[in-house]
């Protein structure tokens, strides 16, 4: 596929000669990793090749896409051994910048020699990562950081920055490298598991969990599913590998079990009891505290012993999400979505009523009584929502066309909003005018969340965001003694507790900015959660 020839091609061209490489990189790429979903079958919607991106079979119309609404595919790239690294942390992030963009100046040149086609459209340098477009496909080009890591894990008193530092670089790169392999070999050996994973995120975005519960937590609870010593056999159907899913999701003891997920039976029963042994003491004597959601994979092993990282294993992509409401949230929606489809199993199979045949479909939709229960709706813009199809609060029961909904989704996410269509004419150069990652509600959901996150949850379906519900936090209801290193968002009452005037959190202003945030994304504001409104 594409990813091995763009691997191929790095590292044949990095290789050294006499006169130097032709990417002229002062040292070779010995290794080529994968990091993103869709190289492992994990991706409900895999990206789709573009014309304008060097991809000589996509289909080229007048009329064509002049955004790319996915991610790029993230990849890294290891150089071979050398002692050519800077020994100072800050020079060699300076290094890693100038070797990424020798890289991007070699790939120029060898297209102005003509010694290579797929590269086409799209070319952007950072300090962390290169950008370029290859065979249709927009690629982000990492540096595996190990001599960073060895620099880190050698100091004798690393400081606070240091370890945050170190466990940001070991997460990204080493532990999300093992993850993609571990997970790809599940799926080989699994067929089943990349359709029941799929279904899987369908359902949660469905529930407007999205980015709440890490991607790589539910890819682990799909392995769980299939590797469970508790099971004599491994799912066969999605269906059936689906309803484990929510069974193991839904009646798991996560506050007194860790789960811990050992496909190929790596861990030993030593660290077993290590596992237990730490999650105990992160849970705390009356198990209220740590990460709610406590997952555990071989991935997870520190084989380091130095002073960065101080424990054996850990739970590397749920230490920081879900939360706790989130997380009893789709334990009590995975609950009723299991039993909803054991009682339609035991319904009469002659029943062809319209009811029973589209019941089903039921728990991959938001209930009128569930939206109500947020504090807030925000209805988006319809002018750059994409993809109607995989809305949670308006699915089509009607449609009996040609194409089923899935290949009707693929064909409106490759050609992304009509507002922003390109006019391509073969005589001019419309190459730069592609925009990458065109994501305007997530971007505005980030904000949000970095401004207002202490105070509310944010909840939304990324493959329809068409509505974003927010859920104030509970500490918003309770008045506090007024203090000026915490006057933001607050109100006075009528109230006094003889030490100082009594306030609470100021909603209606909260609501103006989070409206001026949302200008030109959102058309329209609900609020159901009227309290805090009624008491300023």
């Amino acid at each position: 596929g594409s990813f091995d020839s763009l691997s191929n091609f790095l590292k044949d061209n990095s290789l050294s000669t006499p006169t130097g490489s032709k990417l002229g990189l002062p040292l070779s790429i010995d290794a080529v990793e994968a990091l993103s979903p869709c190289l492992r079958y994990a991706e409900l919607f895999p990206p789709q090749p573009h014309a304008l991106l060097g991809h000589s079979h996509a289909e080229y119309k007048k009329k064509m896409s002049g955004v790319l609404i996915g991610d790029p595919i993230q990849i890294q790239i290891r150089f071979e051994s050398s002692s050519k690294w800077p020994t100072d942390i800050n020079a060699m992030g300076a290094a890693k910048c100038a070797m990424l963009m020798t890289l991007a100046e070699g790939i120029k040149s060898m297209k102005e020699r003509h010694e290579t086609h797929n590269f086409d459209g799209y070319l952007e340098v950072t300090p962390s990562y290169v950008d370029l477009g290859y065979m249709g496909f927009i690629w982000r080009i990492f540096i595996r950081p190990d001599q960073e890591l060895k620099m880190l894990q050698s100091l004798r008193k690393p400081s606070s920055d240091a370890i945050a530092l170190h466990k940001i670089l070991r997460k990204r790169h080493i532990i999300s490298a093992l993850h993609h392999y571990t997970m790809l070999s599940v799926h080989t050996k699994y067929p089943a598991s990349s359709y029941v994973l799929r279904l899987a995120k369908r359902w949660v975005a469905a529930h407007m969990l999205s980015d709440l519960i890490p991607n790589e937590a539910i890819e682990l609870l799909i392995a769980y599913t299939f590797v469970d010593s508790a099971y004599v056999f491994a799912p066969s159907t999605v269906f059936s590998g689906f309803m484990r899913f929510l069974h193991l999701l839904a009646y798991h003891d996560w506050i007194n079990h860790p789960l811990i997920v050992d496909p190929h039976n790596q861990i030993t029963s030593e660290e077993k009891a290590l596992i237990y042994s730490r999650f105990k003491s992160v849970r705390g004597e009356s198990y209220d505290k740590g990460p709610p959601m406590y997952i555990v994979s071989p991935d997870d092993l520190n084989e380091e012993k130095d002073n960065i990282t101080k424990t054996i294993l850990d739970s590397s992509f749920t230490h920081d999400h879900p939360e706790k409401v989130v997380l009893n949230r789709i334990c009590s929606i995975a609950k009723r979505a299991h039993n909803f489809l054991i009682k339609n199993l035991a319904r009469n199979d002659d029943d062809s009523s319209e009811d029973c045949q589209y019941s089903w479909v039921e728990i991959f939709q938001e209930s009128m009584s569930s939206l109500k229960a947020y504090s807030a709706l925000i209805r988006v813009n319809s002018e750059i929502i994409i993809d109607r199809f995989c809305s949670s609060t308006m699915i089509d029961f009607d449609y009996f066309g040609p194409e089923s909904l899935y290949t009707l989704s693929m064909k409106k996410r490759a050609m992304g909003p009509k507002t922003l269509y390109k006019k391509v004419y073969k005589n001019l150069d419309s190459k730069t005018k592609l925009v990458c990652a065109w994501q305007p509600v997530e971007s505005v959901l980030a904000s949000l969340r970095a401004r207002f996150g202490h105070l509310m949850i944010f909840f939304y379906n990324d493959l329809t965001p068409d509505v974003i519900a927010m859920l104030w936090r509970p500490q918003n209801y309770d008045s506090v003694t007024f203090s000026t290193f915490h006057s933001e968002y607050k109100v006075p009452i009528d109230e006094e507790d003889g030490i100082g005037i009594k306030v609470v959190t100021n909603a209606s202003d909260i609501f103006r900015e989070i409206g001026s945030i949302l200008s030109g994304v959102a058309i329209d504001l609900k609020i159901f959660d009227k309290k805090l409104l009624k008491s300023e």
